[in-house]
């Protein structure tokens, strides 16, 4: 079985998870609420979006590496 079949295609749609990025920054925020936070004084502030747009690649990345060995 290839990468291109229609099985692994749909599984990949189907578990990309991208599209929920546009909600973690309106309920966790993202650059602007980055810097409020830093302006107040927050140390440990952190862009929510970006943090979880790097496990979301991070994760797609490996599970496209498991469906070529597996197709």
């Amino acid at each position: 079985m290839s990468l291109l079949s229609f099985d692994c295609i749909d599984t990949l749609s189907v578990l990309h998870p991208y599209y929920k990025l546009a909600y973690i920054k309106l309920a966790w925020g993202g650059p602007d609420e980055l810097a409020a936070e830093l302006a107040g004084g927050n140390p440990y502030a952190k862009d929510w979006q970006d943090e979880a747009k790097q496990i979301v690649e991070r994760t797609v990345s490996n599970f496209i590496i498991i469906i070529v060995m597996l197709c």
